[in-house]
């Protein structure tokens, strides 16, 4: 199980105790209010309660700072690229702010976006553990081969990691160094091969495994969820915030 288990899971705030369903719904109507506004006051607002329930939540400075960082290292390319690739008409709405060229104005719009919606995802879905999100979207009538799909990823991504140190380790052992020829690039397809191979070989041994434990694709349920007062207020909340998002974009 601490494979499926998330740093950001390991927490006793508020949030790591509301109903996952609750936190499902507001992450999924926040990200796509903020993916779909314009207006630079909806995305600073929408950033702002974002970065508010961050505070609330506590998650690991470093573990936030590593997903932060490689988000905005993308973002700061764009700031490089969009000034020179973007023509004047493309982005051409009423803004607060004056912003050197319409390449300027879109990559900063862009990095608004992706950073309120990381951390309202960092907040409230990885606040979750992968487990009972697994459930929460069962209880949501999300397709149950879909939930199997997510769990069996997430379970077996680490798994597979596993199996690739240890045939580069092989590799290293036997003396392989990587470089621009031939004989580098046929290596790496060896390696890519059997990592298909193996994990053609333990689909199978698990499929045979769960056949043996009687599992025919039906998805059970250890705990029932219940709305409780704080996942209401913080429903309430979160209808409140959805709406004042809207007001500032429909302003």
């Amino acid at each position: 199980m601490r494979l499926l288990s998330s740093p950001f899971a390991q927490g006793h705030t508020l949030l790591h105790h509301l109903d996952p369903r609750v936190k499902l719904i507001t992450a999924l109507f926040f990200a796509i209010l903020i993916s779909t506004a314009q207006q630079m006051t909806t995305l600073l607002t929408g950033l702002g309660y974002a970065g508010l329930l961050t505070l609330f939540a506590h998650p690991p400075v470093l573990a936030l700072w590593k997903r932060l960082y490689t988000l905005n290292l993308f973002n700061f390319l764009l700031f490089l690229i969009l000034p020179l690739t973007t023509p004047e008409e493309v982005y051409s709405s009423s803004q607060a702010f004056i912003l050197p060229s319409p390449g300027w104005l879109l990559a900063t719009v862009i990095t608004l976006k992706s950073n309120a919606i990381l951390l309202a995802l960092t907040t409230l879905v990885s606040t979750t553990e992968i487990i009972t999100l697994g459930q929460a979207l069962h209880q949501l009538k999300l397709p149950p081969k879909l939930i199997h799909l997510l769990l069996f990823t997430v379970r077996y991504i680490a798994v597979f990691y596993q199996e690739y140190q240890r045939l580069t380790q092989a590799m290293t052992i036997r003396g392989f160094q990587p470089h621009f020829n031939r004989h580098t690039y046929r290596s790496l397809a060896y390696l890519i091969g059997m990592l298909l191979v193996k994990s053609l070989d333990r689909a199978d041994r698990i499929l045979a495994a769960m056949k043996c434990r009687g599992f025919h694709g039906q998805f059970f349920l250890s705990q029932a969820f219940s709305l409780q007062p704080p996942d209401k207020i913080f429903s309430l909340l979160a209808i409140l915030g959805w709406l004042s998002l809207l007001t500032l974009e429909s302003l």
